[in-house]
């Protein structure tokens, strides 16, 4: 928020734009070569901003100095919000719920599918979803099931499939 470098030449860092800090500068006081941590920082305006900072002391001539860097990760920590967000829902859905790459291998299951279906995601992370079938249906019709879903398209139907102690459950796709 400052205009010009005129504005900020002689103001103190940590007690100007990092209060949090304003008792201390962790990396001097630590003699640390370099500091890269998360910090909020105060804009002229008041407003915080999270950064990413990056300091290291350097002496220039017969000077020392500290050099840092901000870079601002508002839009990452907003991300990792959202993400965060969703993290919970699909935890909490009733519906169960298994995220696979493209090769079908288990990335994720919520709670609802481990109830569901008897394989805790540490059993079955890694695992084909293969392990489902109950072998009641043609691998044509589990080929075809998969091809819909590679095309980005929603297949709909009726499988019934094997959990991990063997016994069969209908389940509505």
């Amino acid at each position: 928020g400052y205009e010009s470098e005129d504005q900020v030449l002689g103001l103190i860092c940590h007690e100007t734009m990092c209060p949090a800090e304003a008792d201390h500068c962790p990396i001097l006081e630590l003699g640390q070569r370099l500091d890269r941590s998360e910090r909020v920082l105060v804009t002229r305006d008041g407003r915080e901003v999270p950064i990413l900072k990056s300091a290291i002391p350097l002496t220039l001539g017969e000077e020392k100095v500290l050099l840092e860097a901000f870079i601002d990760i508002t839009e990452h920590k907003q991300a990792q919000q959202e993400i965060e967000r969703l993290a919970r829902a699909l935890e909490a859905a009733h519906d169960a719920i298994a995220i696979t790459d493209v090769a079908g291998l288990v990335l994720f299951v919520n709670p609802a599918f481990e109830q569901l279906t008897g394989y805790s995601l540490k059993e079955i992370r890694g695992q084909s979803m293969r392990i489902l079938r109950s072998g009641l249906r043609s691998d044509e019709s589990y080929a075809e099931m998969w091809q819909t879903a590679l095309a980005g398209r929603v297949w709909q139907g009726e499988v019934v499939y094997q959990r991990a102690d063997s016994t069969f459950y209908d389940a509505q796709l």
